[in-house]
């Protein structure tokens, strides 16, 4: 899922794209807001953050990751994803527009 990141606008991936076959999907400027990932992301940034030394240097950073990744339970995803069908609404009902999520 592509949202609008520089990195996916990049003409290195549009080229990528286009050499594969890929049509990109449009979407809404706000998308990301419809994406439970990015809240898992951010959460899991949070956890990382909390142990001490994980920034230290790249492997600390992995290990820690890792730990949170292998800890993170179907709870915390579903407390994302449940939210799914008003997120939907929401972005409806804003023609697209901003969402709180």
């Amino acid at each position: 899922v592509e949202d609008g990141a520089p990195a996916h606008r990049s003409a290195l991936a549009k080229a990528a794209r286009s050499e594969l076959g890929i049509v990109p999907f449009p979407h809404t400027a706000n998308s990301p807001q419809i994406s439970p990932i990015e809240n898992v992301w951010q959460m899991l940034k949070s956890r990382i953050a909390k142990i001490p030394g994980a920034h230290g240097s790249m492997d600390k950073l992995w290990e820690a990751a890792q730990k949170v990744w292998s800890e993170l339970t179907e709870e915390d995803i579903r407390k994302y994803t449940s939210s799914m069908p008003q997120r939907v609404h929401d972005l409806i009902a804003a023609s697209g527009g901003h969402i709180d999520y």
